[in-house]
């Protein structure tokens, strides 16, 4: 008897013994299972992310990248795989960063410029960050590339904003107080001729501020999508003694003559508030920087279209100006941003003449 009770003991230890290693194995089984399903999850966010990944290893050669990276880099071939990540990116921060990464074991994060190839120059910003083990070694890099483009871009027009409200904005409004309050001040003071001229002072500062206040409506509605195109068959030279009209006290009060050399009954098929903005911006910035002499608009036919030129005595353009006009990187002013962005919808382009003599900007325009 006491060996059956000892067998029966023996059984029932290992039964308890067995029971609990299948409980241990089925918990071990759960939580690889749930580890898996993060993983599957961390995976998938991994590849189908918007941002380019790329994971390299300790000697900074490439182990892995996502599906985003072949969206914005041009290896094809996939034979970059055990490369060195500085071999892909020549005359770039990313090795030097990635050494600091090892050495350090903390994430760095920095702004980077590439050419993309597939998306042309892509400003990213850039995280790497340093994968340990439980020794605290460095097994390998992820590297995380965010698009900032388009942010960057936007914090280009807030400070383009700030700039104008601050200075364009703010000085004819000064000009306009100062010589209001002279005149209120002091106007028994004043000859008829003297108040004339201050009228036409505070006029044309008036008229600064209005202009700058349409420029800024036609730059936000153009960037909203909300400008109206309603291409028309339109009179050129009949648009341009109507924009003339606008600036003539403004000439006038600066010695410069508005020459219209447009000939009669030139016709343009294109937006005639679009072409207004356009002439009126171009006329403005001529009378700003212009000192005496004259203005004049010209046209020819050129294939189907016709390139007009407006052309005035002010100081040349430096070559580096040049290239910072007609683009929201460089430029100072909306004026002739918008000059570029409605040529450009009505299928004309617009530039800097420098084969001419006097300061000269043509643009063209399409005729039926």
């Amino acid at each position: 008897m006491k060996g059956k009770y000892n067998l029966e003991n023996i059984i029932q230890q290992r039964t308890t013994e067995i029971l609990d290693q299948k409980a241990k194995l089925e918990s071990q089984a759960k939580l690889l299972d749930f580890k898996n399903k993060k993983l599957l999850q961390l995976s998938i966010v991994a590849r189908k992310t918007d941002n380019p990944v790329i994971i390299v290893n300790t000697k900074g050669e490439v182990d892995w990248v996502n599906e985003c990276f072949y969206k914005y880099f041009d290896f094809k071939d996939k034979r970059f795989f055990k490369k060195k990540i500085s071999d892909l990116f020549v005359n770039s921060e990313i090795d030097k960063e990635i050494t600091n990464c090892l050495i350090n074991k903390k994430p760095i994060s920095y702004s980077e410029k590439f050419d993309t190839k597939n998306n042309g120059e892509v400003w990213f910003q850039i995280t790497i960050s340093p994968v340990l083990d439980k020794e605290n070694s460095v097994i390998s890099i992820i590297i995380i590339c965010s698009d900032i483009t388009n942010i960057l871009e936007l914090n280009k027009v807030r400070d383009l904003i700030t700039s104008v409200i601050t200075h364009d904005l703010k000085s004819p409004l000064l000009g306009f107080s100062m010589f209001s309050k002279t005149l209120a001040q002091n106007f028994d003071l004043y000859k008829k001729h003297q108040i004339q001229e201050g009228l036409y002072t505070m006029h044309n500062h008036a008229s600064s501020i209005y202009n700058l206040l349409e420029n800024l409506t036609d730059w936000f509605k153009s960037q909203r999508g909300t400008t109206s195109f309603l291409p028309i068959n339109m009179d050129l030279s009949v648009t341009i003694s109507e924009v003339f009209s606008l600036f003539e006290h403004q000439a006038i009060s600066k010695e410069i003559s508005l020459v219209n050399n447009i000939p009669p009954v030139t016709i343009v098929y294109a937006d005639e508030n679009m072409v207004r903005t356009i002439l009126r911006n171009l006329i403005s910035n001529a009378i700003k920087f212009s000192d005496k002499g004259s203005i004049i608009v010209s046209t020819k036919k050129n294939g189907f279209e016709h390139e007009i030129s407006v052309s005035d005595d002010g100081n040349d353009i430096n070559s580096n100006t040049k290239s910072k006009l007609f683009n929201l990187k460089d430029n100072e002013g909306f004026g002739l941003l918008i000059c570029n962005e409605f040529v450009s919808k009505n299928g004309g382009k617009i530039w800097i003449d420098e084969s001419e003599k006097r300061t000269t900007i043509k643009f063209t325009l399409p005729y039926n």
